[in-house]
């Protein structure tokens, strides 16, 4: 049942595969024959307004202890964008109309026709007299008649290891898997991909940065760089590959622990699904870390190897 309304008067977004919350909206808006977007495409600022309506909602209904829209952290800019405002492929999220209103504000749309507005009056008539028919009494133990004390016993098919335990839910190990193999993959699309898709500026600040260290010092020294030239650049390439490993180390250790902490607090199956999603991206990022250290560590190594080698040769007579 949700949290939300038992009469049916929601809007829902199901959330694909590598798509979030501002790809579901705007999908919602494109669906609907008599809605369009200023200019036909999201501004920054409209993508901006609109999280920040979507932060209030999420505020709102943890405030009242329903399922939040998303996990992890707040941050709108393109850095944070991996371990903020998480969703799961498959969510499906509900809004009411009147919370609709202030997304569709936010996002500058526009309708063809003008009977929208009157829709959304008549709507909301409509919805408050199905909620007095429709809404559903909470239920009062002292109500609640037991008409058969057998008790059932689980079937053989049920998975023992994704229970409720002491009012928290778990996760079975095949599940766990494979969110471990979609955290691996997200990590590496994410040095591909923007939120928008393959991005030449992403591969070159991701792949192209570590590569770029590690082939600083082999190429100086081939292209017959002094030794005290490569020797410098080899420097800087290790300690710039320590910052990074070091940077990769902290965020993935601090997804790791927020996740694991909200994971073991989490009282539904979407709930653990996404807190567990959060730690292993962050043990994803943790494991990268030495990978991309020693990378241009070698590298480094390498530049050296090629200046002493060169260095050894016999130098030609006259």
């Amino acid at each position: 049942m949700s949290d939300l309304s038992v009469n049916g008067n929601v809007t829902v977004l199901e959330i694909k595969k590598g798509k979030g919350i501002i790809h579901a909206l705007r999908d919602l808006v494109k669906t609907n024959p008599n809605s369009v977007l200023t200019d036909g495409k999201l501004t920054p600022k409209e993508e901006d307004a609109a999280m920040n309506e979507i932060i209030k909602i999420q505020d709102k209904r943890l405030a009242n202890h329903q399922t939040p829209i998303f996990t992890g952290g707040r941050d709108k800019s393109k850095s944070g964008w991996k371990t903020s405002f998480i969703v799961q492929p498959g969510q499906k999220i509900e809004f009411t109309p009147a919370e609709m209103k202030l997304i569709y504000a936010a996002l500058g749309v526009k309708f063809k026709n003008d009977e929208n507005a009157s829709e959304d009056v008549n709507d909301k008539k409509v919805s408050d007299e199905q909620e007095k028919d429709n809404t559903i009494p909470p239920l009062n133990n002292d109500t609640i008649k037991a008409e058969n004390t057998d008790t059932a016993l689980p079937s053989s098919d049920t998975d023992i290891s994704k229970t409720e335990s002491k009012g928290r839910y778990e996760l079975s190990w095949n599940e766990i898997g494979k969110i471990g193999l979609d955290s691996t993959k997200n990590f590496i699309k994410s040095m591909f991909c923007d939120e928008n898709g393959f991005s030449i500026k992403r591969t070159a600040t991701t792949v192209g940065l570590v590569a770029g260290l590690a082939l600083a010092a082999p190429v100086a020294a081939t292209m017959g760089a002094s030794a005290a030239v490569v020797g410098a650049i080899a420097g800087v390439a290790k300690f710039a590959g320590f910052g990074l490993a070091g940077y990769m180390v902290c965020n993935g250790g601090k997804n790791i622990i927020e996740g694991a902490k909200k994971y073991y607090d989490s009282k539904t199956e979407q709930d653990a699904k996404q807190n567990m999603s959060q730690a292993l991206d962050g043990a994803v990022e943790l494991t990268a870390a030495l990978p991309a250290f020693l990378a241009i560590k070698g590298g480094a190594n390498k530049g050296n190897k090629i200046v002493s080698k060169k260095a050894a040769e016999p130098k030609p007579t006259a």
